[in-house]
């Protein structure tokens, strides 16, 4: 084994890595476009329908007002979805959470091999290849994310490590056995 971390993880910082799931990783940027213009789209179909047959039927000064609604909800709807997006996430994390099914592991060991890395957990033990490794973050200099696909990644806070000259031993390690990292400041 070349390291070892022990690494406990708050909610906040299971929040803090769905926020920057969502918004920031080229996973949930490309899902959360999609949301958006989705959202914002659907009333601008529906203004359309409106106004052909509007335009069809005759137009009133209260077919105007309908209509200005619609576009009005589009832009409404554009620019909170972000805002929306995070509400439901949250709730659905504070649901399992009430369930008594935390979505994350608070404890758990993270050791690193030559040719795999290994998840230890209260219940579970997870051996993975170092290809499997799809992209790493190293976000505000505080968390690495190493994401093994679109809803797997595990979270290394970079206070696990005793020393600095320890975290660029790693990183060095971890960015020729995989990727090279991408470094988020937010």
């Amino acid at each position: 084994m070349l390291y070892r971390f022990y690494v406990n993880l708050t909610e906040q910082d299971y929040y803090e890595f769905n926020r920057f799931h969502l918004f920031t990783s080229h996973y949930g940027k490309k899902q959360f476009e999609k949301i958006r213009i989705l959202t914002s789209v659907i009333p601008l179909i529906l203004f359309i329908l409106r106004f052909a047959s509007y335009v069809l039927s005759g137009f009133a000064a209260e077919n105007l007002a309908v209509c200005i609604v619609y576009i009005l909800l589009s832009v409404f709807l554009f620019f909170i979805s972000k805002p929306l997006v995070w509400f439901i996430s949250k709730l659905q994390i504070k649901q399992m959470k009430k369930q008594g099914k935390l979505p994350f592991t608070p404890a758990s060991t993270l050791e690193f091999y030559d040719d795999s890395f290994v998840e230890i957990t209260p219940d579970n033990k997870t051996e993975s290849k170092y290809s499997l490794v799809d992209s790493i973050y190293i976000v505000n200099g505080k968390m690495i994310y190493i994401f093994t696909n679109s809803v797997l990644a595990y979270m290394l806070p970079v206070k696990v490590f005793e020393s600095e000259e320890q975290y660029n031993s790693f990183m060095d390690f971890i960015t020729e056995k995989t990727k090279p990292a991408i470094i988020v400041d937010r």
